[in-house]
């Protein structure tokens, strides 16, 4: 009977040592999955954090080229005072163009439609008010609206994906009961 104890105390321990081994790899198998998916989640944040600097200045530069044509001379005013803002209004413009291009590099069809929209708007204001040489009524109005298929579309690019369900989709334990 000795031999047979020995035997299946061998077995065991062999068992136990396999058991051990299979944990440990399960183990490290679950930390290798959570270490990537902590990875893609740290590298998805840093993609948004550099599309929504992409987006703030293009915000920010629409805003300037709207308070540009905002101030742009009516044509009584003086050939100094027109010039200087003949200028700035360049300035404005091609900024804007800068900041459309950037994100057009880096953002979803989405965004580009509402950025295209949003830059012609501007565009052809621009081209107006360097034609007409006067102010455009109601510019800071018209600026919200031309903005806001661009901000609507940059919303939506930049919000988080959702990982958790809602609690109001998970079934209701009650009901499986039944």
């Amino acid at each position: 009977m000795s031999d047979v104890s020995v035997i299946v105390t061998g077995i065991v321990g062999v068992l136990g040592i396999a058991g051990t081994l299979f944990a440990t790899w399960q183990t490290n198998r679950s930390q290798t999955a959570n270490l990537i998916r902590n990875f893609e989640a740290q590298r998805d944040e840093a993609r948004r954090a550099g599309k929504l600097a992409l987006y703030a200045t293009y915000l920010a530069r629409a805003n300037a080229m709207s308070s540009a044509l905002t101030g742009y001379p009516q044509n009584g005013d003086t050939e100094t005072k027109h010039a200087y803002a003949a200028t700035e209004l360049k300035h404005a413009m091609q900024l804007l163009y800068d900041s459309h291009n950037e994100v057009m590099l880096t953002s979803p069809s989405e965004v580009k439609a509402g950025i295209d929209e949003t830059t012609d708007a501007f565009a052809k204001a621009y081209a107006q008010a360097r034609a007409d040489g006067g102010r455009l009524p109601n510019v800071q109005r018209l600026a919200g609206t031309w903005l806001d298929p661009a901000f609507v579309a940059m919303r939506d690019d930049l919000q988080p994906p959702v990982v958790l369900r809602r609690l109001e989709e998970l079934p209701d334990e009650t009901d499986q009961a039944g």
